[in-house]
């Protein structure tokens, strides 16, 4: 399934004498509010990579339990080169841009659902041959990157815990290496410590660290370490 819906997702440019996209009237993302967990329909505008990402909220047919985030990658001349498609979406929540992959170009959050604080978002990765490519979904209420280049993603639990996973990106998309689990504790005197311990690690032959070389390792990342501040 997953397969088909990428391969539904690349629209290339339009053919000669099409009309170019007029996207004067659509305000920024930054601007526009979305109904908090609602699906009506609506549009906003990013900028990525000297072009413009106009994404789409379709309106939701009754009875319909999901909704649909469509992404037109718009050209500085205006022709629509490639459409990106999030379905079963269960929010419309404002997207934004980030470089998730270091490699100094925008890439693509598209949220599809909130809890209290953490996100659910598919991931678009801005790849080589100049196209977006979805590598998968995160949740939390963050992205970031380690120096060695790992996807960083802390969630919070309650009030005093997290978990932060760790996320390789290759060709294949997403793959995680570990979790750590952070726990905050306040001690007779007032002061607050923290407890971190290792919580999953499927992919720790990929980075070549034992479990305890990887829970030394992700609990000291300022992913980790930043999740309770003063």
């Amino acid at each position: 399934m997953r397969a088909l819906l990428l391969a539904s997702m690349v629209a290339l440019a339009g053919c000669a004498g099409e009309p170019r996209v007029d996207l004067s009237n659509i305000p920024a993302c930054a601007s526009y509010e979305p109904s908090r967990g609602a699906l009506e329909p609506g549009a906003c505008k990013l900028e990525a990579n000297g072009e413009t990402l106009h994404v789409k909220f379709a309106a939701t047919p009754e009875g319909s339990s999901g909704g649909v985030v469509s992404v037109d990658v718009v050209s500085a001349e205006g022709d629509v080169r490639q459409v990106l498609i999030e379905e079963n979406v269960s929010e419309y929540l404002t997207p934004s841009v980030q470089d998730i992959d270091g490699d100094g170009r925008g890439d693509l959050l598209l949220p599809r659902e909130s809890g209290n604080v953490n996100l659910v978002s598919g991931v678009w990765v801005f790849s080589g041959d100049g196209l977006y490519r979805r590598a998968g979904e995160v949740s939390g209420v963050a992205v970031a990157r380690t120096d060695e280049g790992l996807i960083a993603v802390p969630a919070r639990g309650s009030a005093a815990s997290w978990n932060v996973t760790f996320h390789q990106l290759d060709e294949g998309g997403l793959r995680l290496i570990a979790s750590v689990d952070v726990e905050a504790q306040e001690a007779a005197n007032g002061a607050l410590t923290t407890r971190c311990s290792l919580a999953d690690a499927p992919g720790l032959e990929i980075v070549h660290l034992s479990t305890e070389q990887a829970e030394t390792k992700f609990c000291a990342e300022p992913a980790t370490t930043g999740v309770f501040r003063p």
